[in-house]
């Protein structure tokens, strides 16, 4: 009971902070900024049925659309396709009450015109290719889109077109740069970890019991150096690596049913190098991020219109005039091979692995104390810390249901939360000081976590 008693005072600490705060920051982002905040005070509003917390999160999504102008940024991290993904998720759980296809015509527009005229050089989550999917992913995931509506046959188009895109340069890149996130270095020096700066969270200052939390600036770490001739390399964990987030955004789409023929080829090229087992992660941390991703693809089922026969690419079952047009034939029984028979990493491997083989290689031999030992130290946020982890333990209890993730989602969830000896502090590790508040990186990320995990679960992410 005192557990749950001390979850409930930190969460309140974290949320007399932000409302304090959030709305002086300039970010209007989903990853660093308001957006974010918004969705943490939504949770924490229906979890605590205060209204206050549920106006204050109204106010900034007020904010968040008056401060949209033609200079913000398109990215998943701090423009458009986060902040338009945020109002969808929003809306989708019930939070407003909007009609999206209203509300986001202009994101959708914007969004499309740039991925047609100036898409983005990298293909991750924050700032490249699957950032700019994942929002139009979203759209389509709404429940009461049909194939009959305009606006969900375009963006499925545009989903179409940026899947080709991803395909161009997956084709151009050696896959394997993309399976840790490592950069090589040959010569004699090797840098381990990039420089951080650290901060610490006071939630209560000695004496006193204050809600606010004091932001104090500490030093920057310095790299570790390694000397010698070989080749060294810098890898740390980071929830939104490319080579994961790209896995896990391919599953999704083929559960949709959209373009799968192309996905299928994609996801194919992905997992070839998993074959060899040199090329798994050398964290533990990473492994384990991978395995949820590999789970996903095991796990997912393409949509019951693609199981008999119909064509996958919406543009093939209705034009955006609305004229219905012939649909060619394709055999159920090739369907159903594809999409709930053998697993792509099957096919290419002709048996000789399986994705459950590769996902229990992945998570051999994993300890809590390895993983706490290859995160920077103390990080508690989502992006390099215990709440990224808590996420991925919960995500392969949703594919596995196996409680062991459950055990390890919550005992990573305490971590998130934890204290030092005098039980004053959460301490943080952040990239920039700025993002001190937000979802990836901030104190919001970590109350959010705790919500959604731990205390709802009628949500859809």
């Amino acid at each position: 009971m005192d557990a749950v008693i001390d979850f409930n005072e930190r969460l309140r600490r974290i949320a007399n902070h932000l409302l304090l705060n959030a709305s002086f920051i300039d970010n209007i982002g989903l990853m660093h900024g308001k957006m974010g905040i918004s969705i943490f005070f939504y949770h924490f509003a229906r979890i605590t049925q205060n209204k206050i917390y549920e106006e204050y999160a109204g106010e900034l999504i007020d904010e968040i659309y008056q401060e949209i102008n033609k200079s913000t940024p398109t990215d998943f991290e701090n423009g458009l396709a986060g902040i338009g993904w945020g109002i969808e998720y929003l809306a989708q759980n019930k939070f407003i009450e909007a009609d999206t296809d209203d509300v986001l015509e202009e994101f959708d527009a914007r969004l499309k015109r740039e991925l047609d005229c100036n898409p983005p050089e990298s293909i991750g989550l924050l700032n490249g290719l699957v950032g700019f999917g994942t929002y139009f992913l979203k759209r389509v995931q709404d429940p009461t889109s049909t194939n009959e509506d305009t606006p969900t046959l375009t963006n499925k188009q545009t989903l179409i077109h940026l899947i080709d895109e991803l395909s161009g340069k997956l084709l151009n890149d050696a896959i394997e740069k993309y399976l840790t996130g490592e950069i090589s270095i040959r010569g004699k020096e090797s840098y381990l970890y990039p420089s951080i700066t650290t901060r610490k969270v006071r939630t209560n200052s000695p004496g006193k019991d204050s809600g606010d939390f004091e932001l104090p600036r500490m030093q920057k770490l310095k790299p570790t150096t390694l000397k010698g001739p070989r080749v060294n390399t810098k890898e740390i964990f980071d929830i939104t690596s490319d080579y994961p987030t790209l896995i896990w955004f391919l599953a999704e789409l083929f559960e949709k049913a959209i373009f799968n023929s192309k996905v299928k080829k994609l996801i194919q090229r992905l997992l070839e190098p998993l074959v060899n087992t040199d090329n798994f992660p050398k964290l533990h941390s990473n492994r384990v991020l991978l395995a949820a991703a590999i789970k996903k693809i095991e796990n997912c089922k393409a949509e019951s219109r693609s199981l008999i026969g119909e064509s996958s690419n919406p543009m093939e079952q209705k034009s955006l005039s609305g004229a219905k047009i012939n649909k060619t034939k394709t055999s159920s029984s090739l369907a159903t091979k594809v999409l709930v028979g053998n697993h792509p990493f099957d096919e290419i491997n002709k048996g000789r692995l399986t994705l459950d083989t590769i996902s229990r290689k992945l998570l051999t031999g994993i300890t809590r104390e390895t993983i706490k030992s290859e995160l920077v130290p103390s990080n508690t946020a989502t992006k390099y810390g215990a709440s990224g982890l808590a996420w991925i333990y919960n995500q392969l209890l949703v594919t596995t249901q196996n409680r062991h993730f459950e055990k390890e989602m919550k005992y990573w969830i305490n971590q998130s939360f934890s204290f030092d000896a005098a039980r004053r502090y959460v301490v943080f590790n952040i990239e920039n000081e700025n993002n001190a508040l937000g979802l990836l990186e901030g104190i919001a990320g970590i109350g959010f976590s705790y919500n959604v995990l731990v205390r709802s679960k009628d949500v859809t992410l």
